[in-house]
């Protein structure tokens, strides 16, 4: 967790906003599974993303809309550990991924299926979702991913 000396900090904990005089704090709340603070990606210094910051609860499904050219899977990229942040942080259950290789990071439990792929076209989608949770299969967790499916 880093922090910041400055003449001020403000944080925003379940959209309430509060401003002390002291240090900046990253306050990291129990429920957020995912925290993005301040996400930027940038290519040839041109911002894809650009400090992105917020929370994804344990259980919740969240998604994200744009057009294209907006940043959404240079973003889904860098959570998963595809691309590294230019700057900002990537939390995941309380602790930073960013600098993890991509397939620790899937380890973990974070992926994104890129719509539109049809990579395995031909299986069933209960297929498809065991092929994604390989990982965890090979880990023993064999029984829960069943129950997750």
């Amino acid at each position: 967790m880093r922090i910041r000396q400055s003449r001020s900090f403000s944080i925003q904990l379940n959209g309430n906003r509060r401003r002390n005089r002291g240090r900046t704090l990253l306050i990291l709340p129990i429920a957020a599974m995912i925290r993005l603070n301040r996400l930027t990606q940038s290519f040839d210094g041109v911002a894809a993303v650009d400090a992105l910051s917020m929370d994804i609860a344990k259980g919740e499904i969240f998604g994200f809309l744009g057009h294209n050219g907006a940043g959404k899977t240079t973003m889904m990229n860098t959570i998963s550990g595809l691309l590294k942040p230019t700057t900002g942080d990537i939390w995941f259950n309380g602790k930073s991924v960013v600098g993890i290789p991509a397939h620790e990071v899937a380890g973990l439990g974070i992926a994104h299926v890129p719509e539109g792929r049809k990579v395995f076209a031909s299986l069933p989608v209960k297929d498809n979702l065991l092929l994604g949770a390989y990982l965890r299969m090979r880990k023993g967790d064999k029984k829960a991913v069943l129950e997750d499916i």
